[in-house]
């Protein structure tokens, strides 16, 4: 009697393990149909900038301590 629930334990513990380790799996990705890929995104519309505007851009990298 003890052996034989030992084996239901030990099987029911590996189906769990088996099951868990699926979901996490790529293979899981299959049954899921991914809804994000049917977002249609609008045209961008283009901006009218002014004739005097500087479209040049700064980065400046320095050191407070020197």
């Amino acid at each position: 009697m003890f052996l034989r629930r030992l084996i239901i334990i030990i099987i029911a513990i590996i189906l769990l393990a088996a099951g868990i380790q699926f979901l996490r799996s790529f293979g899981m990705l299959n049954f899921i149909k991914n809804i994000n890929a049917e977002v249609n995104i609008p045209d961008v519309q283009k901006i009218e900038l002014p004739a005097d505007f500087n479209s040049e851009k700064y980065l400046i990298v320095f050191n407070k301590e020197e």
